[in-house]
């Protein structure tokens, strides 16, 4: 099936959020979140990380990850497990999917599907977000997550793999 773009018309906030979480978990077996210079964290995103912990398959230097491509320097990409355990994590450590902003927390949730192509893309200081669905589960995430407003599908311009 095509996959296109939905942009999140608002944020999705507070059970919409957790509603979100739970709704990628049939497609998603990863998440990733961005630590631009762990020693600028503040207290809470050392303790958000050391929340996330459990769930750490891989830490690695990268300029580009989901919905960015930095034109230079390097920054922390956490890769967690993504399930029903780690997303009730995530759904506890903030109420709001741009809430994800340094130096307070970890940067940029974006949510992978097994093959590694993006499902739910974020730039949080931007207030950005996008999920990338097909026809079936656009059906499903606006039945899981009846709140969510999401727009028109567009095409993937350079997604990759992460």
């Amino acid at each position: 099936m095509t996959i296109l773009a939905h942009d999140l018309v608002e944020e999705p906030a507070g059970a919409s959020y957790s509603e979100l979480l739970a709704a990628a978990l049939p497609s998603c077996d990863r998440a990733l979140l961005v630590v631009r210079d762990s020693r600028a964290l503040t207290t809470s995103g050392v303790q958000a990380l050391a929340a996330l912990q459990p769930f750490l398959i891989a830490s690695d230097r990268r300029s580009v990850w989901p919905g960015t491509r930095l034109f230079s320097g390097l920054v922390d990409v956490h890769s967690l497990e993504f399930h029903s355990q780690s997303a009730s994590v995530l759904s506890a450590l903030v109420h709001r999917l741009y809430d994800w902003v340094d130096p307070d927390l970890p940067a940029d949730l974006s949510l992978l599907r097994p093959d590694r192509r993006p499902w739910m893309v974020t730039v949080a200081h931007e207030q950005l977000g996008y999920l990338c669905l097909d026809a079936d589960e656009v059906r499903r995430v606006r039945t899981a997550v009846p709140s969510m407003v999401l727009s028109e599908g567009r095409a993937l311009v350079d997604e990759g793999r992460h």
